[in-house]
């Protein structure tokens, strides 16, 4: 398990709260993820066969709050993903996003 402070600009945008099942990746646990991000290393480490998404609406508590340098109680985006290969669960991430993130999907 890894949480993680995503910034832009020096400001932080998201918190990250990822799960990595070493089961499904092996080699994961010897990672330095400071050195290289969760997600980089698993698009290049851990091609997935299905996803599951999930977007959602919830109230910063004191600690996202304290790490997205908003208020308590504003109003954060949150994204949900798991994603499997034919060995099981891959990851399971939880990313909130700080008040005013705009996310966008093209095809």
């Amino acid at each position: 398990r890894m949480r993680v402070v995503h910034l832009g600009d020096g400001q932080p945008l998201q918190l990250e709260d990822r799960w990595i099942n070493p089961l499904a990746v092996p080699g994961g646990e010897a990672v330095d993820f400071r050195a290289i991000s969760p997600n980089e290393w698993l698009v290049r480490n851990a091609p997935y066969l299905r996803a599951d998404f999930a977007f959602s609406a919830t109230n910063a508590d004191a600690r996202e709050a304290r790490l997205l340098d908003t208020q308590r109680g504003k109003g954060l985006l949150v994204m949900e993903r798991t994603t499997w290969n034919d060995l099981g669960a891959i990851t399971t991430v939880r990313l909130a996003c700080r008040p005013g993130y705009v996310m966008r999907a093209t095809p």
